[in-house]
């Protein structure tokens, strides 16, 4: 969140999706291809950036229980540095800590948010032959909302979470652009999207280490963004 970041838009069939390395979700038994010295340089960089993220949620400065990352960045990190800390033989030291524990800043999803969990060539096959039809769209990589709209007027906006609940963004969503604030008909409906940072010409694949989610993520966690920032993020439902 605290470096400059973009939108990862690629054609894919709901099925790819290209993250930077420390934000990358885990494949059991992955390691990387890298020497036993660049593992341990690797480690401790992701290690020193989870401690500052629990030094900042934890901070007794820390304002309007807003998370310094996205839950879900920050749950990806940490399975990361564990899966890279299993790789060198050593334990890892973090578990994620901002798991919703607590009713305060939090909403219920009024639909659960889910992911679909196909880890080779061979599942994505047998999921998509027990389907019909089958809808591709292009992928834009960011920060999961949920947006639900009551006689088409924004009623809530919820991150992911942990999928059944997770923190109330609604009053930051009022100040969005590009989330409408009414739908052209009065009707009720439960949107889940992305939210991105708009760049131009952004191929996610060769420049995954400029970060967009977290960009994202920083924007939502300010405690007052300013028009410029907020005109950044865009909506991809």
């Amino acid at each position: 969140m605290r470096t400059w970041g973009s939108v990862g838009i690629g054609f894919v069939a709901m099925l790819l999706v290209a993250l930077s390395a420390w934000a990358a979700p885990v494949q059991e038994g992955e390691c990387p291809g890298w020497s036993d010295a660049r593992l341990e340089d690797e480690i401790q960089a992701l290690e020193e950036r989870v401690t500052r993220w629990d030094r900042a949620y934890y901070s007794l400065d820390h304002q309007d229980d807003a998370s310094p990352v996205a839950d879900e960045i920050y749950d990806q990190a940490v399975a990361r540095l564990a899966q890279w800390r299993h790789c060198a033989g050593a334990p890892s030291p973090h578990t994620p800590k901002r798991r919703v524990t607590s009713s305060e800043g939090v909403r219920e999803h009024p639909v659960a948010q889910t992911g679909l969990n196909k880890r080779d060539a061979a599942g994505v096959q047998r999921w998509t032959s027990r389907r019909d039809h089958l809808w591709i769209q292009p992928k834009v990589d960011g920060v999961a909302v949920t947006l639900h709209y009551v006689d088409g007027a924004l009623h809530a906006a919820v991150s992911r979470g942990d999928g059944k609940q997770g923190q109330d963004w609604t009053e930051r969503a009022r100040q969005i652009p590009a989330i409408p604030k009414t739908l052209p008909e009065p009707l009720s409906a439960v949107l889940q999207g992305e939210l991105y940072w708009r760049m131009e010409g952004h191929i996610q694949a060769q420049h995954a280490h400029r970060r967009a989610r977290s960009q994202v993520a920083g924007a939502l966690a300010q405690h007052a963004p300013d028009d410029q920032t907020l005109a950044r993020i865009g909506l991809f439902v």
